[in-house]
């Protein structure tokens, strides 16, 4: 797959960040469309449920006349208090995974959070997949492992002709510095996120990783 694929085909892979509860991480769980709730407002989420019950039933069953079963309904349930305190890091998010990893898909544990574990919504796609959610005690151990990292040592980690190499998104690492100042940009966002999630952390708040 080419860097080009990433430019034309995949121009806008957002990441966003999100504050849960561990009580709500265990009640999404159970019933994964309620994560949807954190990435729309209420009307959204009633008309993609209504669109997912719907989906439920085959075309031939619905052009027949025949109803869907009857799925097991959601409860009544809404982020609340810290919940929903959400960060956008935008398209940096593949630049920061490989610079805390040195993987572009892979990497160990606390510091693949990007990309990798969590507790997946099963059957709830935000977007590029289904969003994964850390408990507060997943989230103390990324942030006591991001606590660790200054601004100075990612920087240092930058490669720009290695990051075009192994395609990282959103292939931007060798345009010229006044056309895009990829390092400043991935820097700030890395900071910021760095921040927000010792915040999440002292609120003792799980978190959602969202591709959309």
């Amino acid at each position: 797959m080419s860097s080009r694929f990433w430019e034309i085909i995949v121009m806008s892979m957002i990441c966003v960040f999100s504050t849960i509860s561990d009580e709500s991480i265990g009640l999404v769980r159970q019933h994964p469309l309620l994560l949807m709730q954190w990435f729309c407002s209420k009307e959204e989420f009633q008309e993609f449920v209504a669109h997912e019950q719907s989906e439920k039933i085959g075309f031939f069953a619905r052009l027949f006349g025949k109803k869907p079963r009857q799925s097991e309904p959601l409860p009544d349930y809404s982020p609340s208090g810290n919940e929903n305190i959400q960060y956008d890091i935008d398209k940096a998010w593949h630049g920061i995974h490989f610079l805390l990893t040195g993987s572009a898909s892979e990497g160990d544990a606390p510091l693949n959070f990007m990309v990798k574990g969590g507790h997946e919504a099963d059957g709830c796609d935000i977007g590029y997949g289904p969003g994964r959610m850390f408990t507060s005690e997943q989230v103390k151990q990324i942030d006591e492992a991001l606590q660790g990292i200054s601004k100075e040592e990612f920087e240092s980690r930058y490669d720009p002709a290695k990051m075009m190499a192994e395609e990282i998104y959103p292939a931007i690492w060798d345009r010229p510095k006044e056309e895009d100042d990829a390092i400043v940009y991935i820097s700030e966002n890395f900071v910021g996120l760095k921040d927000y999630i010792h915040r999440a952390c002292e609120l003792n708040m799980g978190m959602i990783v969202g591709l959309s």
